[in-house]
């Protein structure tokens, strides 16, 4: 074995740590030590603006399954599986054993004091069902277990992005 190459490989691994990452260091250390500036107004801003988009893109597509779901705006839309019910049911997985029905409820909050069966209750329930129907869209991905997946990769594939 040549002993010279080990030692010009190394030397040239060492030149190289000399070079950029002791620069490097430095300045990671210069960056936690001063700290660097945030526009705390700017970001305030910015953050009140997304807010404000993300509001005005849930009320679209609240107004867009209110065509299909009567209760739409009572949805979760951070709820998988409310999104692979409205979106992918009626949905079978005869292998993995999983049904997805035309139509389920889904408990929510009785945030309006709906009275549902007044001759056998006179106080509102703290949660009530609503029903979501499926749309029957065919999934494009699916979870580990066999479900259609709802995340916002496999609604940007269904989407056609």
């Amino acid at each position: 074995m040549d002993n010279t190459r080990i030692v010009e490989n190394i030397l040239c691994r060492y030149d190289f740590y000399v070079e950029y990452l002791v620069p490097f260091g430095e300045c990671l250390t210069d960056l936690e030590r001063k700290g660097m500036h945030v526009d705390l107004p700017y970001l305030a801003k910015v953050e009140r603006q997304a807010l404000d988009d993300r509001a005005a893109l849930e009320e679209q597509v609240r107004q867009w399954v209110s065509r299909y779901v009567p209760e739409a705006h009572r949805m979760n839309l951070a709820s998988a599986s409310q999104k692979q019910q409205l979106l992918f049911a009626p949905f079978s997985n005869p292998h993995k054993n999983i049904e997805l029905p035309v139509e389920r409820l889904f408990d929510v909050d009785n945030i309006e004091q709906v009275v549902e069966n007044p001759e056998k209750q006179s106080k509102p329930k703290k949660k009530r069902s609503i029903a979501i129907r499926g749309l029957g869209i065919p999934p494009v991905q699916f979870t580990a277990s066999g479900n259609p997946a709802a995340t916002a990769d496999a609604l940007k594939e269904l989407a056609g992005n």
